[in-house]
């Protein structure tokens, strides 16, 4: 099994996770994280950006622990994991949790 390939990225307004993939011109969708919609219990929009961005991470995440996996720990994976995490948070970096 195989994720959708390409960056992904929220687009706020839309309220979807999309993706270019490699070597396309036309966005793919993701998922949807904006539908408040019933039965569903609503989810304040601070908490629905914050899954999106999470969600729009996760190919890098996966990437990074393979990256672990057969690599091991260096200087370059301990800022990828910042800027991850960074953008998973909607680009704010919690100096306390790194």
């Amino acid at each position: 099994m195989e994720h959708t390939k390409g960056e992904w990225y929220y687009e706020e307004e839309s309220g979807l996770i999309l993706s270019i993939p490699d070597g396309s011109d036309n966005p793919v969708s993701i998922a949807s994280v904006g539908d408040n919609s019933e039965p569903l219990t609503p989810k304040p929009p601070s908490e629905i950006e914050a899954n999106a961005h999470l969600i729009a991470q996760a190919p890098r995440m996966a990437n990074l622990l393979k990256h672990l996996i057969g690599n091991g720990w260096n200087a370059g994976v301990t800022e990828e994991a910042r800027e991850i995490l960074g953008e998973a948070e909607g680009g704010k970096i919690d100096a306390e949790i790194i």
